[in-house]
C-alpha cells in the first residue's frame, strides 16, 4: 500500500523519519510474507484487530486497507507517530483505521473494553520495553483478546554479519544491557559469563568468541504465553538476508545509521566504550555493512498464541 505525501514543502527532519519507520515496516513484513501469517491467520473470521506499539501504523494502515471488513486500532506512546498516522488514514480513506495515543503498560487503567480484539498483533517491541514488562502485557493483552481469539508477537535478534565492527558493535549493546539491568538472559547466566569474559582496552580488537552477541529475546516468547494463560503456542521462524545485492540490504543499511545514532548516549552511560572509540566503531561499521562482499543475516521469529475458548480460563503468573 502506497501513502503519498504532500510536496508542496520540503519534509521536516521529523516526518522523514517517520517515513523511514514506515518503509522499514513494509520492507519487513514484505520479507515475512505479508502483514499477516497466512498459517494462522483467516482474515475473514477477523472483525477487530489492534496494533501494540503501532508507531507511524504501517501495520495498520495496511490491514485496515487491505480488508475493509475489519475495524483496526493502533496504539502508541508517541503524540507525533499516531498524529502521522492518523493523517495518512484520513488521506487514503481509510474510516476503519483508528489510531490512539496510549501507554502500553496502562492498557486496563484507560478503559479499553474486554474481550474486544479478534487478533492482537505487536512486533519489535524488544527497545521499548523492559524485560519484565512482557509477562505483565502479555496478561493484560489476554483479557482485551476475545475467547479464541489470537495474539501474534514478531521479535527480531541481533542480525549475524560478517563485519567484525558490527559484531564488536553488538557485543558492546550485549553488554551494556546487562550493566544496566534490562537483559533478556538470566542473571545466573550472566554471571557465569562473567568469569569468562575478559574486559578489554579500546584499542579496536575483535569480540571474544565467548562474549554473548545476541538479544536473546526469542527464547522466551513462548514460555510468556504459555504462563500468561494462552494456549496452541505456534512460532514462525523466518530469516531475512541482508547481505550488500539483496532487495533489504538499502534498508538495513540506512537502519544502522539511525540505530548507531540512537544507541550512542547509551553506551557511552553504560561507559562499556569511550566517546572517541565509538564514533570510530560506528563510522567503522556503516563503512563495513556497505562493502561489496557484505553478508549478513537476519533471525526474526513470529509467535501466535490463542485466547482459550473458555471463557473461564484464568491466565497463570509469569514466569
Amino acid at each position: 500500500m502506497a501513502h503519498h505525501l504532500s510536496s508542496s514543502s520540503p519534509l521536516r527532519v521529523e516526518e522523514r523519519e517517520l517515513v523511514r519507520q514506515l518503509q522499514l515496516a513494509r520492507q519487513l513484513f514484505e520479507e515475512l510474507g505479508g502483514s499477516l501469517p497466512p498459517a494462522h491467520v483467516d482474515p475473514a473470521q477477523v472483525y477487530s484487530a489492534l496494533d501494540v506499539g503501532c508507531g507511524a501504523g504501517g501495520w495498520v494502515l495496511d490491514v485496515a486497507h487491505t480488508y475493509p471488513h475489519m475495524q483496526v486500532t493502533g496504539i502508541d506512546t508517541s503524540e507525533p507517530c499516531i498524529a502521522y498516522a492518523r493523517r495518512l488514514a484520513e488521506e487514503g480513506d481509510l474510516s476503519n483505521a483508528h489510531f490512539v495515543v496510549q501507554d502500553m503498560r496502562s492498557l486496563e487503567e484507560d478503559g479499553f473494553p474486554l474481550d474486544a480484539f479478534d487478533l492482537i498483533h505487536m512486533a519489535f517491541l524488544s527497545s521499548t520495553l523492559l524485560t519484565t514488562d512482557y509477562p505483565a502485557l502479555l496478561r493484560t493483552l489476554f483479557r482485551l483478546c476475545r475467547s479464541g481469539g489470537m495474539v501474534c508477537w514478531t521479535e527480531m535478534e541481533f542480525p549475524i554479519t560478517t563485519s567484525p565492527a558490527f559484531e564488536h558493535l553488538t557485543a558492546l549493546i550485549c553488554r551494556a544491557l546487562q550493566a544496566a539491568g534490562h537483559s533478556f538472559v538470566p542473571p545466573s547466566l550472566q554471571e557465569l559469563a562473567a568469569l569468562f569474559v575478559c574486559r578489554r582496552g579500546e584499542t579496536g580488537q575483535l569480540v571474544q568468541p565467548d562474549e554473548r552477541r545476541h538479544l536473546g529475546i526469542t527464547p522466551m516468547m513462548g514460555s510468556w504465553f504459555r504462563a500468561s494463560g494462552y494456549q496452541q503456542v505456534q512460532h514462525l521462524p523466518a530469516a531475512i538476508e541482508v547481505s550488500t545485492g539483496t532487495g533489504a540490504h538499502p534498508c538495513f543499511v540506512r537502519q544502522v545509521e539511525v540505530f548507531g545514532q540512537q544507541i550512542r548516549a547509551f553506551l557511552l552511560e553504560q561507559q562499556v566504550i569511550s566517546k572517541n572509540a565509538c564514533e570510530r566503531l560506528l563510522f567503522q561499521v556503516l563503512d563495513e555493512v556497505q562493502q561489496e562482499t557484505f553478508c549478513g543475516l537476519c533471525f526474526v521469529l513470529t509467535t501466535c498464541a490463542h485466547k482459550p475458548l473458555l471463557e473461564n480460563t484464568t491466565p497463570g503468573f509469569a514466569l
